[in-house]
């Protein structure tokens, strides 16, 4: 009987492991995306945007999916993960092209990634923890994440960034990026914290 039991136990604990994985590998694939979709852009009066806005905040939401289901060292461990892979994702698309790779064409997108997701995750740890459910804040939360991916992305872009429109295209990004968040702190309030 004590065997069984301890079988059961191990067997769970294997699956809660690769269960783990899935979400990584989730979040890696959706980074991996928008890193692809970042030179995709449609023209919005007199800029252009890039179609990667549109999945910042499922970047977001999916971190803040983990930190929920799987707890805040599940959630540093995805961002991690996402965040090579990013890199490595660049670095073999680059070689396979032909332009070579230099570290310096990716670091803005990779430090606006993992800086804002830390950020976002510790806020939404503190909120889960010290707080009631809020849809304003949970919101907030997302905005702000959002607002420190863009100012670490413009640091280490300035030069290439058309000054001219930068302010009204970064407004129209976070604009469209809160109606798309939106929906999903409304989902994201309705998911229970834990397994």
């Amino acid at each position: 009987m004590k065997k069984e039991n301890k079988l059961k136990n191990k067997k769970k604990t294997n699956l809660e492991y690769e269960d783990n994985w899935i979400y990584v590998l989730l979040l890696s694939a959706v980074v991996i995306l928008g890193e692809s979709l970042k030179n995709y852009t449609f023209e919005l009066e007199r800029f252009s945007l890039t179609y990667a806005l549109f999945l910042l905040p499922i970047i977001y939401f999916l971190t803040n999916y983990i930190t929920k289901k799987k707890g805040y060292k599940k959630s540093i461990l995805a961002i991690s993960i996402s965040g090579i892979a990013m890199v490595l994702f660049v670095a073999i698309m680059n070689i396979c092209v032909g332009r070579g790779f230099e570290f310096s064409n990716v670091v803005g997108d990779f430090c606006g990634y993992i800086i804002s997701q830390l950020i976002n995750l510790t806020i939404y740890q503190f909120l889960l923890d010290n707080t009631k459910p809020n849809f304003i804040l949970i919101f907030l939360t997302y905005i702000f994440a959002l607002v420190v991916y863009y100012l670490f992305y413009s640091l280490f872009y300035i030069t290439t960034l058309n000054v001219d429109t930068y302010w009204v295209a970064y407004f129209t990004t976070l604009i469209l990026q809160g109606m798309l968040i939106m929906p999903l702190v409304f989902i994201d309030l309705h998911i229970k914290r834990g397994k």
